[in-house]
């Protein structure tokens, strides 16, 4: 891609494609060029800002500060224009920026702000979600394992409640892997069993091939993470049932 056809078409759609080639210098020109363009349209640069973070995340993770210094200042931006739920998403996001350049108190101090706004506007998919992804961040903390195991068990209870799979399943996957770090191999088996026993029910009411492949999307991950326990325990036979049995949903 040329200079030229960058400056004669700035598009997001364009820089979004670029950033998933991992062209990450490519995305960052465009969105440079339509943030010129934007210049005082605070929605639309919330949003180029929010890009350019990721993209600059692609490019430098925190050789710079530059990730973080553009979700910032797209936090900056969706509060003034009073977008209460995308700047929820944006505290998870900046939590996850936070926690890994190494501020672990300010990331959750973030994510705690996400989750406050949540209920604020009494979003309960939206809530669940922001929890799954602090649990997430605790996890990867020894001290914090078991705080985030309550609340993977919490989110696992209530999004069930509300038929909220992709949730409900990311927090199973968080469980599994937690366990799976403490060195408890029953209680993450327990958590696969859990897991597919949950999916086959739902795969059984569903009617259509559509229906069943987005699902298969929201199931695989804990698919992934048992067949991969069953390779560590070298049952291979295991591995491939479980994998042939994904692959037929």
């Amino acid at each position: 891609m040329t200079d030229e056809k960058i400056e004669k078409e700035p598009d997001m759609n364009q820089a979004d494609k670029l950033m998933e080639k991992g062209k990450f210098m490519d995305s960052l020109r465009i969105l440079n060029v339509l943030a010129q363009k934007n210049e005082g349209k605070d929605e639309e640069l919330c949003e180029i800002y929010s890009k350019m973070s990721q993209a600059y995340y692609g490019l430098e993770k925190f050789r710079t500060n530059n990730s973080i210094s553009y979700m910032a200042k797209c936090l900056s931006l969706r509060e003034k224009i009073g977008d209460i739920a995308g700047l929820a998403l944006d505290y998870m996001n900046y939590a996850y920026l936070l926690d890994e350049s190494g501020d672990s108190a300010k990331a959750i101090e973030s994510i705690e702000k996400g989750i406050a706004l949540a209920r604020k506007i009494e979003d309960d998919q939206l809530e669940l979600a922001i929890l799954s992804s602090k649990a997430d961040i605790l996890s990867g903390k020894k001290r914090s394992m078991n705080e985030a195991i309550e609340i993977f068990r919490e989110v696992l209870e209530r999004s069930k409640k509300i038929n909220d799979w992709d949730t409900y399943f990311e927090a199973e996957a968080g469980l599994i892997k937690v366990f799976r770090e403490k060195g408890d191999a029953i209680k993450a088996e327990e958590e696969v069993k859990n897991g597919m026993e949950t999916a086959d029910r739902i795969i059984a009411s569903m009617k259509t091939k559509k229906e069943k492949a987005e699902f298969k999307e929201i199931i695989s991950y804990v698919y992934d993470l048992a067949v991969d326990m069953a390779l560590e325990s070298e049952d291979v036979n295991r591995a491939m049932e479980l994998a042939q049995k994904i692959k037929n949903i």
